[in-house]
């Protein structure tokens, strides 16, 4: 992809399960493009950290909160392998969750939604942040409504910030 990407003439290339042999490709993008995994399996969690831009954690059903930590050490592990800097590949977790007027109870656990005030929200996502080193979060709402993104935009995303700085 990154060949295909680069701007110059016909491409060859022998790979141990394909070939391309004068593949003209078209304009070179007007911005760079990163190529991004949403792995759950340690293969291509390593591959992942030995050659791609950024890794998408996939929604907690695929892969549990608990195994997260799991996965970033064999990201980390395959770039490590590939003399990359770990810190060079962006992390994203997928959130799925409600923002409620009820108190959220510990670090999550399992596949089970995240569901809490927004307090517990940036708590959550602050902890994900500095420990399990995600870079940033997409929220998934459990029941999308305009006033669930507005809440995580105005409430939960500025407080994210704010603790994380305070601790960087």
């Amino acid at each position: 992809m990154r060949a295909i990407w680069n701007g110059q003439g016909s491409l060859r290339f022998d790979g141990k399960y394909y070939s391309l042999r004068g593949l003209q490709p078209g304009p070179r993008p007007a911005h760079t493009m990163g190529i991004w995994v949403g792995a759950v399996g340690e293969k291509m969690l390593h591959l992942t950290g030995r050659l791609a831009d950024g890794w998408a954690a996939p929604i907690v059903s695929y892969l549990p909160y608990e195994r997260w930590t799991w996965a970033q050490e064999a990201i980390d592990h395959g770039a490590l392998q590939a003399r990359r800097d770990p810190s060079s590949i962006l992390r994203v977790a997928n959130l799925v969750g409600s923002i409620t007027n009820r108190r959220g109870v510990g670090q999550p656990r399992g596949s089970a939604p995240l569901e809490g005030t927004s307090a517990y929200w940036i708590e959550v996502l602050t902890s994900l942040a500095l420990a399990t080193r995600f870079d940033a979060f997409i929220f998934w709402p459990q029941v999308p409504s305009d006033e669930q993104i507005e809440r995580f935009a105005r409430e939960v995303v500025p407080g994210v910030r704010e603790a994380v700085e305070k601790v960087r």
